[in-house]
């Protein structure tokens, strides 16, 4: 569907100039290699001996049920061709395993160097591939991987080495030094793995469980000694995944800044519904199995079509809220209400009066953007009511509307110019604080505010 939008789009290109049409053929190159990688995550199922039906359903899954809809095909991100080249790979590598011909491994080395040279992350794949090779003494194997992959490594030496004085040091090293200290971190790799492999998993912000629970049913796989036979081939893809898990969460940007669903770890995609697609004709002999499939696939598909159609990086990642701060300590967060640049409202009532009730009188009264990149209101990753999924579902069709009209990037209150039309001002790195104007339309709303506690209306 990406793909048929963005070639829609590019009949209209006119000037080579425009940011505009630069990202139409962003989205057209990026949901062009998505599709490739469902074609291929097909393919694989195929020739590893999986029915016809069990791998259609498993690549539609993988293709409207999972991340690579709303984040890799929506742009020119590392994943989409990332994903592309690890599905081809995987391909190479199961023709090579059933076939018995050591040169599919070559073209499997040539793919996974392809994918270290979109994603660093990704040398997960080759290192895990390699090492499996040695431990099973496929030596002959082992050396068509390598030479594949040796004039990839050239290649990604040569380079960083040219632009960046090293060879090991990466584009995305220089960016990830230059905002490390932004996001409250001391490095690059500080952040604790629970936490971090819990955000990743489970939050239901982030979770790859919460938005794509249907690809749990890979843990079924060793139920079946079949698909585990089938899918022998792929041993260093699922050990390489839970390198991929720990790394993501271990790096300090582990929940992936302003981002929809597990941007993270979304190349882990096409690797884990391969495994699922082994799973589904043990899946398809139990009703009971069937509905919790069924049941998990539409939600995610749910899930997906809001980060496709409706979601933008800006209105839940930095909502504006009221920082209620007593004494310099944050005590809670309180979300504003707005309906996409219309209206501001503060508050309700309710809400404002709980919180003074638990805290007293706040000593700073400001509005500010709830930033998810600030580690005091981080803990918003866990919000189980307010999370992104609720948000826009409940917001859908407006935001929609301004991401149609092209005001995707400025929905709501932003840091441009319109902001200063709902009455705030001052607006410098987040922090914005509230007109006279609309402080006392605050008071008039909630006249119950007396002189003492006043400070609520800011």
């Amino acid at each position: 569907l990406s793909l048929c939008d963005s070639m829609y789009n590019l009949t209209e290109l006119a000037d080579p100039n425009s940011f505009e049409q630069l990202a139409t053929l962003a989205h057209f190159t990026a949901s062009g290699c998505v599709a490739a990688s469902v074609a291929f995550v097909f393919l694989t199922l195929r020739v590893s001996s999986v029915d016809r039906d069990s791998s259609f359903l498993a690549a539609l899954a993988y293709s409207f049920a999972s991340c690579v809809w709303s984040i890799s095909a929506r742009g020119l991100w590392q994943h989409g061709p990332n994903s592309m080249f690890t599905s081809l790979a995987m391909l190479s590598m199961a023709q090579g395993h059933h076939a018995k011909k050591n040169l599919h491994y070559g073209v499997a080395g040539i793919c996974l160097g392809a994918a270290v040279l979109c994603r660093p992350a990704a040398l997960a794949w080759p290192v895990c591939v390699g090492a499996h090779l040695v431990w099973k003494g496929e030596w002959h194997r082992l050396v068509c991987f390598i030479v594949g992959g040796v004039p990839m490594a050239m290649f990604l030496g040569v380079y960083n080495y040219n632009h960046f004085g090293s060879l090991v040091t990466t584009g995305q090293t220089i960016a990830s030094l230059a905002i490390v200290e932004v996001k409250g971190a001391d490095g690059l790799w500080t952040s604790p793995v629970i936490l971090g492999l819990s955000t990743l998993l489970f939050s239901p912000a982030r979770g790859l469980l919460f938005y794509s629970p249907w690809l749990l049913s890979c843990s079924l796989l060793h139920t079946s000694p079949s698909a585990v036979e089938r899918l022998a081939w792929a041993t260093p893809f699922f050990m390489a995944v839970g390198v991929q898990l720990v790394v993501a969460a271990k790096f300090y940007d582990h929940w992936g800044g302003w981002c929809f669903g597990y941007r993270p770890v979304v190349d882990v995609a096409p690797v884990l519904a391969v495994a699922c697609g082994a799973t589904f004709p043990v899946i398809r002999k139990w009703r009971v199995l069937k509905m919790i499939l069924g049941a998990t696939l539409c939600w995610s598909v749910g899930v997906q079509v809001i980060g496709a159609c409706a979601y933008n990086p800006i209105d839940w990642n930095g909502r504006f809220g009221i920082a209620w701060v007593v004494n310099g300590e944050l005590k809670e967060a309180l979300y504003c209400s707005y309906d996409f640049g219309n209206n501001v409202a503060p508050p309700e009532q309710p809400l404002l009066q709980n919180a003074m009730e638990r805290w007293g009188n706040p000593t700073e009264d400001r509005c500010t953007r709830l930033n998810i990149d600030e580690i005091r209101y981080r803990a918003r990753l866990w919000d189980i009511v307010e999370n992104p999924i609720g948000y826009f579902a409940a917001n859908f069709w407006a935001s929609r509307t301004a991401m149609l009209t092209g005001n995707h990037h400025d929905v709501g209150l932003n840091l441009i110019g319109r902001v200063r039309s709902h009455g705030y001002r001052d607006c410098s790195r987040g922090l914005c604080r509230p007109d006279p104007k609309l402080r006392q339309a605050i008071f008039d709303k909630y006249p119950t505010l007396t002189k003492s506690n006043r400070t609520l209306g800011r």
